[in-house]
């Protein structure tokens, strides 16, 4: 039963995406799992013609392999194939690695913005780093 209810969720959020996303704004992220294998998720973002804002899971996978830019760039091109998103994708937001960074604009030519999230946790880690030996004294 679990498997049906996938299939038809899958073919509602894809016949939405066909039918209402004009263009989209992807965002990526990768991560490794506390048993050590590589995950990728990729999400779309749209506003529909009715000035809906939708968001929706286009895929969670496993990466097999290292997380290299031709790697990266060859699973999101599947995606936006699989997804029939291919020319309709306005930008991709990730974090600022350089591997993802280089998969999304210089292979795959797309608009890339660094997630503002990601980059202000990064200054703020940074931060309290300096502050540690202060912290540590208190």
């Amino acid at each position: 039963m679990i498997p049906a209810l996938y299939q038809s969720c899958v073919e509602n959020v894809r016949d939405l995406v066909s039918r209402e996303a004009i263009s989209v704004c992807l965002t990526t992220d990768c991560w490794t799992s506390a048993n050590n294998e590589n995950y990728m998720t990729t999400t779309a973002h749209f506003i529909t013609e009715g000035f809906t804002f939708k968001t929706v899971l286009l895929k969670c996978s496993y990466l097999s392999g290292s997380h290299t830019a031709v790697h990266l760039a060859e699973e999101i091109k599947n995606i936006i194939l699989e997804w029939n998103l291919k020319g309709k994708v306005n930008y991709a937001i990730s974090d600022n690695a350089t591997n993802i960074t280089k998969a999304l604009a210089d292979i795959l030519s797309l608009k890339h913005y660094g997630c503002y999230a990601h980059s202000l946790n990064l200054i703020v880690q940074r931060a309290l780093k300096e502050l540690e030996p202060t912290l540590e004294k208190v």
